[in-house]
């Protein structure tokens, strides 16, 4: 299935009412392509129906809630804030997944996937995101470097030492189930 990535600014309009025209033609257009449709940020969409919120907040987040309802296709949403999101908007998603940090063994096959080599499993920083790989490998691209064992570990310990003290979730949401709020993955 072809997959429609959908941005906050890709909808996002100052004018009111076009915001809610721009979601409403996305999902027409998964509809007629046949597609996935993922709504990446989806905080920024579904925070806004507190009663302190502007009137045109929620409208935008009533129009997705009620494309969400209806969509025939499945849909995906994407956030790493979900605290942000409203408790009425979340009961609309079947699944929720929380992608949690990889361990260190999961970390270790990536590097050496990655790079072609395998450091002591005690070596590798705890809490390290597939992300944290990839921006470090385009790092060494841009910058000629080639990668030995010591520059990599150094290179995470960095990325790791910087998120100290920040939230560990990152990832992906789509709804509870009744019986158990996160399937961990």
């Amino acid at each position: 299935m072809p997959v429609h990535l959908l941005r906050p600014s890709d909808v996002l309009s100052p004018m009111v009412g076009e915001s809610e025209q721009q979601l409403a033609a996305a999902f027409r257009q998964a509809i007629r392509d046949q597609s996935l449709l993922v709504i990446d940020e989806v905080d920024s969409f579904l925070s806004g129906r507190r009663a302190d919120s502007k009137t045109w907040e929620r409208t935008l987040v009533n129009e997705l809630l009620t494309h969400l309802e209806q969509h025939p296709i499945p849909i995906v949403c994407t956030t790493n804030h979900l605290e942000c999101i409203d408790q009425a908007a979340l009961r609309r998603f079947l699944f929720q997944l929380r992608f949690d940090p990889m361990t260190r063994v999961q970390s270790q096959k990536i590097i050496k996937t990655q790079w072609g080599f395998q450091p002591d499993i005690r070596d590798i920083p705890r809490e390290l995101v597939p992300a944290d790989m990839t921006r470090i490998n385009k790092r060494y691209t841009v910058l000629g470097i080639t990668p030995d064992t010591s520059r990599v570990l150094h290179d995470l310990a960095e990325i790791s030492r910087a998120r100290e003290g920040t939230r560990h979730d990152i990832g992906f949401i789509a709804t509870p189930a009744p019986e158990q709020r996160y399937v961990t993955v």
